[in-house]
């Protein structure tokens, strides 16, 4: 147990924490080293440094880890007020701007460039739809807004970015926030039956963008039978194979990748797990998997021990949006999945997307920094009154208690101690 402010933290709270961090942690220490291998050649080749992909990963990473201190800091109560919505708003205006001023890359508008720097506004737009649908159904289950409000406004909360990120032909962003919106009404607790006719409508509307677009048509071409089209569609997949094969059950040795010497595209980003595999074998990939695995344990450990609706909404949507995918990403690298351009959480190169998952990583920890209530027999024992000469008085532990406890909390005993006269 450990100490937090004016209470000792339980394990079942200090525990998930710390396999949290540790987790993030490995996967940001790992993915520095293998970005590193991966882009070795690649890096030589276009810069004349092998270690530009590196240090310019290491930067970010540590803006990210900026970006993280400030969600933990932050109560993730804050997100139920109008900061969510002015989030929400400046990331829609953000998506337009990127329509109008982006960078076009593979025939698509997703970058835009501000005082200097590049980046994806789309990555931050689904944690924005998260905070803001969070704080509606909570609203709703709370009683403070009607039905017909929420459905207005969830339809709008969702509706707009996503028609913006369609435009920008982004449907791998689209398929993981889907995911996320999904976890919303599961971890609120909505009916099962609205959840699986939304789960519907989105496969229907995935297909439908797939139909009327080629290159997407050429993808599931690529992966029904990559070897159609070797030096097409299916060159990207075929070259993952090799890597993969060559790896076999213990790798090839770090650092000496073959994939790596300009035959995989992309090898450092979207494709990075294939060099893991190469380069530490099936042990290597299966390592990366369990520590998703720990990861999305903790995080739903520390959804399942919030104080509150909200906290477990946020806690456990936040981590969906990263398993859902680091999975995704893994899934298409070994030919179970199409493509999607998605990288692999902490570990791809990528600044957008490693700023992205740190700032989910920091509100599943604001979440379990407040979520140190007492449980059931420290709640007995704070209520407890001691006799001080006649005269009723608190003892000292229940004087802490009414000290630390969240202002929720303190309401709801007050009510209750005056329920039971």
């Amino acid at each position: 147990m450990a100490k937090g402010n004016d209470r000792i933290t339980p394990a079942r709270i200090h525990g998930p924490r710390l396999m949290l961090i540790a987790t993030v942690v490995i996967l940001l220490a790992g993915g520095l080293v293998m970005i590193y291998s991966a882009s070795s050649i690649v890096g030589l080749n276009e810069y004349g440094n092998s270690a530009h992909y590196f240090t310019r990963q290491l930067s970010l990473i540590l803006a990210g880890l900026v970006a993280l201190a400030i969600a933990a800091w932050i109560p993730y109560t804050a997100w139920e007020s109008l900061l969510s919505w002015s989030v929400w708003a400046f990331l829609v205006v953000l998506l337009i701007l990127t329509l109008v001023l982006g960078t076009e890359e593979l025939g698509a508008k997703r970058w835009v460039t501000l005082f200097g720097q590049s980046f994806q506004p789309s990555e931050f737009a689904k944690i924005a739809i998260l905070l803001v649908i969070a704080s509606l159904v909570v609203r709703l289950r709370e009683q403070r807004i009607d039905l017909s409000t929420f459905i207005k406004l969830m339809v709008a909360a969702i509706a707009v970015p996503i028609l913006l990120i369609a435009v920008q032909k982004d449907l791998g962003t689209i398929v993981i926030a889907a995911f996320g919106i999904i976890a919303v009404f599961w971890f609120g607790e909505f009916p099962r039956l609205p959840i699986f006719i939304g789960i519907g409508l989105l496969v229907i509307i995935g297909a439908s963008s797939i139909v009327f677009e080629g290159y997407r048509q050429a993808r599931i071409s690529a992966f029904i039978d990559p070897w159609s089209d070797p030096l097409g569609s299916g060159y990207q997949i075929i070259n993952a194979f090799y890597a993969f094969s060559d790896g076999g059950l213990f790798g090839v040795g770090l650092g000496m990748s073959r994939q790596k010497f300009l035959y995989l595209p992309e090898a450092h980003n979207d494709f990075i797990f294939a060099i893991i595999g190469e380069e530490l074998g099936l042990v290597g990939a299966l390592a990366v998997v369990i520590l998703f695995i720990l990861f999305l344990f903790a995080a739903f450990r520390i959804a399942r021990n919030a104080p509150d609706l909200l906290g477990r909404i946020i806690a456990g949507t936040s981590a969906t949006l990263i398993g859902s995918q680091a999975f995704l990403n893994i899934a298409c690298v070994v030919g179970l999945a199409p493509v999607t351009g998605k990288p692999l959480p902490f570990i791809s190169y990528g600044g957008t997307s490693v700023v992205a998952a740190l700032i989910l990583v920091g509100l599943i920890l604001s979440v379990s920094f407040h979520s140190n209530v007492p449980d059931s027999a420290s709640r007995r024992r704070d209520q407890l009154l001691v006799l001080d000469g006649g005269a009723r008085s608190r003892s000292p532990q229940q004087e802490r208690g009414i000290r630390g406890q969240h202002p929720r909390e303190r309401t709801l005993r007050t009510s209750q101690r005056k329920g039971s006269r």
